[in-house]
């Protein structure tokens, strides 16, 4: 998802948008799918290390393996198993059984 919030970063998103797959979608559907944009994230205890680690020499690679967290059962299936077009096939079906 990607959202726009400023001329600059429309003027950006349209340079870049030639070389990304995807559509427009209304705001009020894109919410449905983006928990983040609906409740606040809890600030994560390692953010300043993981800053610190940007900053300094470390590669990407080496702080990915430092700061990520293993894939997990649940994750494995939420991306795997039941990915995102699942769950938007399913919640598309659901809505338009929703409003018969």
């Amino acid at each position: 998802l990607v959202l726009c919030n400023t001329d600059k970063a429309k003027a950006c998103f349209e340079k870049a948008k030639t070389l990304m797959y995807g559509h427009e979608l209304v705001f009020s559907d894109a919410l449905k799918y983006q928990s983040p944009l609906r409740k606040n994230i809890s600030k994560n205890d390692l953010r300043s290390d993981f800053i610190k680690d940007l900053q300094s020499d470390l590669t990407y690679r080496k702080i990915n393996k430092k700061c990520g967290k293993g894939l997990t059962l649940k994750l494995w299936i939420q991306k795997y198993i039941w990915g995102n077009r699942q769950k938007v096939f399913m919640w598309n079906l659901l809505e338009k059984t929703h409003h018969r």
